[in-house]
């Protein structure tokens, strides 16, 4: 009994003692792994951020950027598939993203028997811009083609 009366007063304990080589490797191993942390950190900061750009109120133009892009990819979609796409989506295409519509005319499908005619995607907002605007950006976009030798064949008003 006397034994447990030890144990329970005087718990035993370990004592470890490392080489100056084993600190030195438990250092740097320590430093690589503030470091690791930091920089999950500055990318949780960077989501943190762009996360809080989207959800400001304030800023309608980024959202309606955002839809806009949306329409876009949508509409080119349309066009590569070789449907027919109303002229005022093509144009606004060629408005807001040029490089995506030179893309979507570059690899339209002309193969396609049964073409779907879609309505438009835009809303009536959309279409407040200038077509004359359109029709600058347009030409410059292609090289100085007219929008209606773009637009040959792809689709009705």
């Amino acid at each position: 009994m006397t034994g447990e009366k030890s144990k329970s007063n005087d718990p035993r304990t370990d004592t470890l003692t490392l080489t100056k080589e084993a600190q030195q490797f438990l250092k740097t191993q320590k430093e690589i792994e503030n470091t690791q942390k930091s920089k999950k950190d500055e990318h949780k900061d960077d989501l943190q951020r762009f996360l809080e750009s989207l959800n400001q109120e304030n800023d309608d133009d980024k959202s309606s950027s955002f839809l806009d892009i949306a329409k876009c990819m949508k509409i080119a979609r349309r066009i590569q598939n070789g449907d027919k796409v109303p002229l005022k989506d093509i144009k606004f295409l060629a408005k807001k993203e040029p490089k995506l519509y030179m893309m979507a005319m570059t690899f339209k499908r002309n193969d396609n028997p049964k073409p779907k005619k879609y309505k438009t995607v835009l809303d009536k907002n959309d279409t407040k811009s200038d077509d004359t605007s359109m029709l600058s950006q347009t030409e410059s976009a292609s090289g100085g083609m007219s929008a209606e030798m773009l637009t040959e064949g792809l689709g009705e008003e």
